[in-house]
């Protein structure tokens, strides 16, 4: 019986281990997506604003 609530715990625990990994992978990319759209904005401003500047 105890093995048992062992086995259980283990699996809710590696369920809920792979669910919070998969959550901050999730969050990260969200985030590496929204800096790498920003800074390409930022570029494309400035690249404007250069060239206009020529």
């Amino acid at each position: 019986m105890a093995a048992f609530f062992f086995l259980t715990g283990l699996r809710l625990a590696t369920v809920f281990l792979a669910g919070l990994f998969l959550t901050g992978l999730r969050l990260a990319t969200v985030f590496l997506a929204g800096l790498f759209l920003t800074g390409l904005r930022l570029a494309t401003v400035f690249l404007d604003f250069f060239f206009w500047a020529i």
